[in-house]
């Protein structure tokens, strides 16, 4: 008992009362309970947290939550405005970062300054203001002095901050307030020309009559136009060309933007189809173009880029020929437009019967093979078209490969034949399944489409077996 009461003692001598006080005050500040933090005050409740308390402060809380006669009584009663919580935050910042512009305008009025060098990291108040978009905000501050070309430790400024937004109003604001449109992050080496052509709208427009240069490239070399055409915004694109920028830049990865207009996203979405078919109508980078536009069945782009004239036995860097791109098809017309304009069936047909295959696309097999393409051509790993095809269960393409005469004996570079094909296909399935099992979170749409081709494929592959037993082929058991 006289431990307790010792340890009581010494609790209140350091300041265990004066903190369950201050803990009560910043409870309804936290809360909003502005009655309750009235009280505490009117009672004598010091409004500033003690020295060696480095967490937040009820004028923080009453900032963001834009209660202005808490704020005021605050204020009153000396609270700190400047008083800064663990993150290096202060009042000031809060209210900003709230959109509450009525305690923005008490804080300032009470002598806060509108920006202080000791703010995180450099942000302003006025780049959290732009990095909201808002425009009301950033006016009021900018009356007070905030600076238009303040940055922050990574090169910042509001008018990068506000394009990210795509609130065309609030850069015409900055703009008209002298912010450079030309600024350039640190980090990404990007400009606010780069940040606006992601999105709809006249942004792209304001900042080149302001003198934004349209050539200036990123960490990844691309320009805004390359981000325009990846995102698809007719608008920045059109303007853009208007403006001369650079059509056939190449970014670091060889990439242009028409190419980046035909590049599907990370989930498989092509945002970039229109922006394409504008970008042929002058880009130069046409044999690549087409290939991309074969590849993705752009089929107006495509026409477009023939129309204008390409070369069909243009060998790319890496990818697919123009032939495999055409024969990956769902269609065969460009395909035989292909053919009938020259193209070295020697040199890419074996290739382009391969991506048939692998595509399941059994017309243009046969247009191969009329074509003068072996029936047991091999790719880069001395595999056949027969292989892929049985592999993938592609049963109509694996009839017209046997009626041609397609060995079903054949094996590729390391000796694997139709049965190892077949099986090291469906473990990859299964081998996806129980790697998604064992991972963190459920993807039940993800499994269920994993489990719907693997079965497909499983379907598929005993089509293949039963064509071949017709001809009198049995395939030996996969080896253990």
């Amino acid at each position: 008992m006289r431990t307790r009461v010792l340890a009581l003692v010494v609790w209140v001598a350091l300041g265990g009362g004066a903190l369950a006080d201050f803990q009560g005050l910043l409870t309804a500040a936290r809360t909003d309970d502005g009655a309750a933090a009235l009280q505490l005050l009117e009672a004598g409740d010091d409004p500033d947290p003690p020295s060696w308390h480095d967490g937040y402060s009820p004028l923080q809380f009453a900032a963001r939550n834009g209660n202005l006669e808490l704020i005021a009584a605050l204020l009153t009663s000396g609270a700190d405005t400047e008083y800064r919580d663990h993150n290096g935050e202060r009042a000031l910042l809060w209210a900003v970062n709230a959109g509450a512009t009525e305690a923005v305008k008490m804080l300032l009025k009470a002598g806060s300054p509108v920006e202080a060098a000791a703010d995180p990291h450099g942000v302003s108040p006025l780049m959290e203001a732009a990095r909201r978009g808002d425009t009301a905000l950033c006016q009021l501050l900018m009356a007070h002095g905030a600076r238009v070309n303040g940055f922050d430790d990574f090169g910042t400024t509001p008018i990068f901050l506000a394009a990210r937004t795509a609130n065309p109003q609030l850069v015409e604001l900055l703009l008209a307030a002298g912010a450079n449109p030309n600024v350039v992050t640190d980090i990404l080496i990007e400009t606010p020309l780069h940040y606006a052509a992601l999105h709809p709208g006249s942004m792209v427009a304001q900042l080149l009559a302001a003198g934004a240069s349209a050539r200036v490239r990123n960490w990844k070399g691309q320009t805004a136009l390359h981000n325009a055409a990846a995102a698809g915004n007719m608008d920045a694109v059109k303007t853009l060309i208007a403006a001369r920028a650079l059509l056939d830049a190449r970014d670091d990865a060889g990439l242009t933007p028409i190419l980046m207009a035909l590049t599907p996203s990370k989930t498989g979405e092509l945002r970039g189809k229109q922006a394409a078919l504008l970008l042929a109508r002058y880009s130069n980078d046409r044999d690549r173009a087409l290939i991309a536009a074969l590849s993705v069945e752009a089929e107006a782009v495509a026409r477009l880029l023939i129309a204008r004239g390409v070369d069909v036995n243009f060998v790319p860097e890496d990818g697919p020929s123009m032939l495999a791109a055409a024969a990956g098809m769902s269609r065969t017309d460009f395909l035989e437009e292909i053919l009938s304009r020259g193209v070295d069936v020697a040199r890419f047909g074996g290739a382009a019967l391969i991506a048939a295959a692998e595509n399941n696309r059994h017309a243009a097999v046969t247009l191969l093979l009329k074509a003068g393409v072996a029936v047991d051509a091999r790719g880069s790993l001395e595999e056949t078209p027969l292989l892929v095809a049985a592999a993938l269960g592609q049963a109509e393409v694996a009839a017209v490969l046997l009626d041609a005469g397609a060995d079903a004996g054949a094996v590729d570079a390391e000796g694997h034949g139709l049965t190892a094909y077949m099986a090291e296909q469906r473990e990859g399935y299964a081998a996806r399944l129980d790697l998604l099992s064992q991972s963190r979170g459920l993807r039940p749409r993800l499994q269920t489409r994993i489990q719907a081709a693997a079965g497909e494929v499983e379907a598929g592959q005993a089509r293949v077996r039963a064509l071949l037993e017709a001809r009198g082929i049995t395939l030996p058991a996969p080896a253990e």
